[in-house]
């Protein structure tokens, strides 16, 4: 059985879930986590994503990893959502953020984030 998690970093949530694969293409929840760390605030004013709300983020992406390793998870992967496309920084935040994951974080377009929705 193949454990894996992954993360959704958007403008106020990080989201991660956690699953098993039970059989081929078969998933089952494992368990999901929330926090609210609003890494979009001040963007729209300056233009850049603000160190204090990438640093609440990076502190609860250090804390999802940690429990992550701790319930056995073999990969993860991690999305970026609108705030790293629009914040003039949003690709290097997304590489910093994505060394304290432990996993790079695919900054998806407007379009593939509407369809990870449904």
């Amino acid at each position: 059985m193949r454990r894996v998690a992954s993360c959704d970093i958007g403008s106020n949530t990080v989201l991660m879930l956690v699953v098993d694969e039970v059989r081929p293409g078969r998933w089952a929840r494992v368990e999901d986590h929330m926090a609210i760390t609003r890494v979009s605030e001040g963007l729209s004013a300056s233009g850049v994503l603000a160190d204090a709300a990438v640093e609440r983020t990076r502190a609860v992406l250090a804390e999802f990893a940690g429990h992550a390793q701790r319930l056995g998870v073999q990969s993860m992967v991690a999305t970026g959502t609108a705030p790293f496309r629009r914040g003039r920084n949003g690709a290097e935040v997304a590489r910093s953020l994505g060394e304290t994951l432990g996993c790079a974080i695919d900054i998806v377009s407007g379009d593939t984030e509407a369809d990870l929705v449904l």
